[in-house]
């Protein structure tokens, strides 16, 4: 029911303050990181692709 009550209580899909890409921070990754996508994903193939590529801009350390 947890999550049911939270879809309930946000049916206008608010959610972006969660979205990974407003989590990135100007510091480097504290933990290696790996983004998988399939080319035949039915929810998002775009959303993998732009966190590697917003990731990679402050990846000094090749984590990404």
């Amino acid at each position: 029911m947890p999550t049911w009550n939270g879809l309930v209580e946000h049916p206008n899909h608010d959610f972006e303050k969660q979205h990974p890409l407003n989590r990135v921070s100007e510091d480097t990754l504290p933990c290696p990181t790996l983004n998988v996508a399939g080319w035949y994903d039915q929810e998002d193939f775009v959303g993998p692709t732009r966190i590697y590529a917003t990731l990679k801009q402050t990846d000094t350390d090749h984590l990404n």
